[in-house]
């Protein structure tokens, strides 16, 4: 009769008393943390409130230096005769240099709010005819559910000055 191998038996033994006990601390471990009885704080996982962030293509940084970003000062605000939704600015782009802009958000901000105040603004944007003005850059805004946003310089950086 051969004689059994001790070892491997032991070994057997070993194994399944350790899957034992991970199973049972396992268990422990769900009843404690995530049981409806138990009334541990880790019972129920936080709840995070997340924005969504839509990836976009991509540009190469030639492309993002071709965009001319200023800093520029609204100095004149006025309505559009029948148009409800965009103001006629006059900007000073720095030196007296003065640029006629159209902008959307009159919805949402009377001409006034836009008069004396820094923006940001792309300057080299192509001109576009828009209802009947020539519209000769953009002031940046955030999106904000349908509700522009602009980005407004709050400090002593002169007007004309470059964003990067």
């Amino acid at each position: 009769m051969p004689v059994p191998n001790v070892g491997v038996f032991l070994a057997n033994a070993l194994v399944y008393d350790l899957f034992y006990m991970f199973t049972r601390f396992t268990g422990l471990i769900n009843h404690v943390f995530f049981s409806r009885e138990s009334p541990h704080i880790y019972r129920d996982p936080p709840v995070l409130s997340i924005i969504e962030v839509v990836p976009t293509d991509s540009i190469t940084m030639k492309d993002f230096n071709q965009m001319d970003m200023r800093i520029v000062m609204v100095v004149k605000a006025e309505r559009i005769p029948g148009a409800t939704k965009i103001l006629k600015l006059t900007v000073d782009m720095g030196g007296g240099n003065l640029r006629t802009m159209i902008t959307g958000g009159a919805e949402f901000y009377k001409p006034d709010y836009f008069e004396n105040k820094k923006f940001i603004a792309l300057v080299n944007l192509a001109p576009k005819r828009i209802s009947g003005i020539e519209s000769q850059g953009m002031l940046l805004a955030a999106d904000l559910n349908g509700k522009p946003v602009w980005l407004i310089v709050d400090g002593d950086a002169p007007v004309g000055t470059r964003v990067r």
